[in-house]
């Protein structure tokens, strides 16, 4: 049996020959041939994936940073924006002037802390 064409993929940095058994279907099945490659967050690099396979996820924590500058996103690792439609709900970290004590309203970048009294318990 001959290979009328042998695969040759080239990548930024390798340049690799498959050499795939014959098959009978008219499309080539995935390239399973083991690669490095980036997490979806780019946090780590993997060894031993499939060449077929994009959206790898390390399982970490994405860590970006969220639109409003004071929060990273708690997302595990995953493509795309880290809020799609959405305005970030983490609880505002700013002390209160008068106790020292966080908002903890849900985020609020371009306002100021609402003029509630604190709800922190004090003592113990």
């Amino acid at each position: 049996v001959l290979l009328e064409s042998i695969p040759v993929f080239i990548f930024p940095f390798s340049v690799y020959i498959v050499y795939h058994s014959c098959h009978s279907e008219e499309k080539c099945p995935p390239c399973t041939y083991l690669v490095q490659k980036w997490c979806m967050g780019r946090h780590e690099l993997r060894s031993n994936i499939p060449c077929y396979l994009t959206d790898i996820s390390c399982g970490l924590s994405c860590d970006r940073m969220l639109k409003c500058g004071m929060h990273k996103c708690k997302r595990i690792c995953h493509k795309g924006e880290c809020l799609i439609d959405e305005e970030c709900r983490q609880p505002c970290t700013i002390l209160r002037l008068h106790c020292n004590h966080p908002c903890m309203s849900p985020c609020h970048p371009s306002l100021p802390c609402p003029a509630t009294p604190c709800r922190s318990k004090v003592g113990g």
